[in-house]
C-alpha cells in the first residue's frame, strides 16, 4: 500500500513540475524601437528631417516626443532655432517601429 502511495505522489510531483514549466510566461509590454543617426536638417511642422548615409530622411514626430539639445531637455522650437544657424548638429532619433514616429530626438554638436 505504501508503495502505491509513493508512486502516485511521484506521478503527481512530476505532473506538477511539468505543468509549471509549460505554463505561459508573462509578456512584457515593450515597444520595439530603432535608432537613426545623421545630421539634423530641420524640423517643420510635426516632422524632423535628418541627413543619413542613405540620404535625406523625414520622420513624423510623436505627440509625446522627448527632445534634448546638447544633453539638456528642450522644446522642438529650440531645436529648430539651433538648426537654422551655421552650426552642424548630429542627431539621433529613436523611432517607434509600430507607428514609425520619432519618440525621442537627441541633438548634439
Amino acid at each position: 500500500m505504501k508503495k502505491v502511495v509513493f508512486i502516485i505522489l511521484g506521478i503527481l510531483l512530476v505532473l506538477s513540475m511539468v505543468s509549471v514549466g509549460c505554463s505561459k510566461k508573462p509578456t512584457q509590454n515593450v515597444t520595439p524601437t530603432q535608432n537613426i543617426t545623421g545630421t539634423l536638417e530641420g524640423i517643420t511642422g510635426q516632422n524632423v528631417t535628418i541627413v543619413t548615409s542613405q540620404g535625406t530622411q523625414t520622420f513624423p514626430i510623436a505627440s509625446n516626443v522627448t527632445s534634448f539639445l546638447a544633453g539638456t531637455a528642450c522644446s522642438l522650437d529650440e531645436i529648430q532655432q539651433a538648426a537654422t544657424g551655421n552650426v552642424s548638429y548630429n542627431c539621433t532619433l529613436v523611432i517607434d517601429q509600430e507607428s514609425g514616429e520619432a519618440i525621442a530626438i537627441l541633438v548634439t554638436k
